[in-house]
């Protein structure tokens, strides 16, 4: 690829994980989102190694995120993921280190084949247990701990996750806002449109 196209391509690569950032900013139920920028965004290959990343949200959510994706696809090898599934995890080894921050995970198919994954780590308004999490002696007093899952199968709600963390959180309704269908799929779908050339 000569070096011209490879700009173009590159800040069009740029500019899609900067639209996929404001979009969850625009959408975000929590002020810490919001207003914040407690999140982060970016683009991955099948084999879960990093593309590119949005210019903003927080170091520790960009790192931890790049080194998340491989938990994700061990976890969920691409062959058993299809169109409409969604990852979610908060595994705070695996992803950003406290259980409020929710990392979602969405693969973008060409025709039959996962070619790419949409990923972002969000702050969550609240996960239960301590309302700040550094008062916690142990993980567990910390909040619901939700392992690699999907939260989406096939594009329809996991309705048994939804209530497991909807009965474990005092605002049920903000906390299941930031992973709900219109952000996950409008923030998807307008990346996977921005890219196609």
């Amino acid at each position: 690829m000569d070096p011209v196209t490879l700009d173009i391509c590159w800040s069009r690569l740029i500019g899609v994980v900067n639209e996929q950032a404001a979009a969850l900013m625009r959408t975000s139920f929590t002020s810490i989102v919001r207003e914040a920028g407690d999140l982060s965004a970016g683009v991955f290959d099948r084999r879960g190694f990093m593309v590119a990343q949005a210019v903003t949200g927080t170091p520790g959510h960009i790192n931890s995120m790049a080194l998340a994706m491989k938990h994700f696809l061990a976890a969920c090898p691409v062959e058993t993921i299809v169109s409409g599934d969604v990852l979610i995890t908060n595994d705070p080894w695996k992803t950003s280190g406290h259980l409020n921050d929710v990392t979602i995970c969405t693969p973008v198919f060409r025709g039959a084949d996962c070619v790419a994954f949409f990923a972002s780590t969000c702050h969550s308004a609240d996960i239960g247990g301590h309302v700040l999490s550094a008062e916690a002696r142990e993980v567990y007093e910390e909040g619901l701990f939700i392992p690699i899952m999907k939260l989406y199968e096939g594009g329809r709600l996991n309705r048994a996750l939804d209530a497991l963390i909807r009965a474990n959180t005092r605002v049920p309704d903000l906390v299941m806002g930031e992973g709900t269908e219109l952000q996950v799929w409008g923030v998807v779908t307008h990346a996977i449109k921005a890219l196609q050339v």
